[in-house]
Formats: structure tokens, C-alpha cells, sequence
């Protein structure tokens, strides 16, 4: 994906790792209110990152991955003190899905760019 600063490889074993702690995004989304842990544009590529990784849905695995530090901002488990912590799984899948939209339009919008500039030469 373009939104994605590129990364150079050393190894493929060392990609996940590597990828994971360079990957940013180079567009905004609305801030999250009222979630229980602070939350910003680290979080949100860390999460679109994860979902890359894992597959969308995967927040246990996505928890469990030390690599994204997201494990103490997650509160999918079944521990009692996670209760009335947010974001769980529904506040993940809305703000996953949100970012889809948000890339989707920015990547129509792109290609409308470039076939307008296409149809100028």
C-alpha cells in the first residue's frame, strides 16, 4: 500500500519485526474518545498493522503479539479488571473498519488524480 512509508529488508525473518516498528501512516483519522488507555496515530497503525499480520478479528492474537505494543491497550480477555475498559473487540472493529473506509476513499481519490493527469498528456 502507498499510505506506507517503505521499508528496506535485511531478512525475511527479521521483516515482521522490522516493517512493525517502522510502519506509520501518512493520513489522519478522527481521535478516539473516552477509550480507557491513550490512543493516537502509533495505536491506529499498530492496529491496521496487526490486522495486516493477523487477519481482521484477530485481537487475542494481536494482544498477544509484543511486537505492535498494544498488549496493555487491548482489553479483550476475560479478566475482571477489563470489564469496563475500552477498547474491546467492537471499539477495534469500528475503528478498523473506519481507517478501511478512510484508505479506500483516499486510494479512489488517487487514482481519479492519476487519470485525470493521464488524460492531460
Amino acid at each position: 500500500m502507498t499510505y506506507f512509508k517503505n521499508v528496506e529488508h535485511t531478512s525475511v525473518n527479521k521483516l515482521k519485526l522490522i516493517t512493525c516498528l517502522q510502519f506509520r501512516l501518512s493520513i489522519e483519522c478522527k481521535q478516539v474518545q473516552d477509550w480507557s488507555c491513550n490512543w493516537g496515530a502509533r495505536e491506529d497503525t499498530m492496529l491496521l498493522f496487526g490486522v495486516y499480520v493477523h487477519g481482521f478479528g484477530s485481537w487475542l492474537y494481536m494482544e498477544a503479539d509484543t511486537t505492535l505494543g498494544l498488549n496493555d491497550k487491548l482489553f479483550i480477555g476475560g479478566n475482571d479488571s477489563d470489564e469496563k475498559q475500552t477498547p474491546k473487540a467492537i471499539h477495534l472493529v469500528r475503528r478498523a473498519d473506519q481507517w478501511m473506509k478512510i484508505l479506500e476513499e483516499e486510494d479512489r481519490a488517487r487514482h481519479e488524480l492519476l487519470d485525470i493527469s493521464d488524460k492531460r498528456w
